[in-house]
């Protein structure tokens, strides 16, 4: 765990944008994009930097959600609206093991 932590700092710290070693599916029959992520510091992971370099999420809606249990997701959501500049971006939810919250986040989309 303590590499792991290490190499996503130093991501941070050289602002890398990590490889993607997986092929996405064909993106442009999706119109809405879930976009979750653990939030480092505030931050969305550098490899979502990698993401939106490779991929056009041109006129999608992104959907952010955090499974941190130590940030708020306001905190993120500066980068995750510089990232995804060209789509509309939803409000971002919490996701906390409450499937209740969760359930009523996802219909309020709607």
């Amino acid at each position: 765990m303590a590499n792991l932590l290490l190499k996503f700092s130093n991501e941070f710290e050289q602002r890398l944008h990590p490889e993607i070693k997986t092929k996405l599916p064909d993106l442009d029959k999706y119109d809405t994009i879930y976009l979750g992520y653990p939030t480092w510091s505030g931050r969305v992971p550098m490899i979502f930097y990698s993401l939106f370099d490779k991929y056009d999420f041109s006129n999608k809606t992104i959907v952010p959600f955090t499974t941190t249990g130590g940030s708020n997701v306001d905190e993120s959501m500066p980068y995750v609206r510089e990232l995804a500049a060209t789509s509309k971006v939803t409000d971002g939810f919490r996701y906390n093991n409450n499937d209740t919250q969760l359930k009523e986040f996802i219909e309020q989309l709607d």
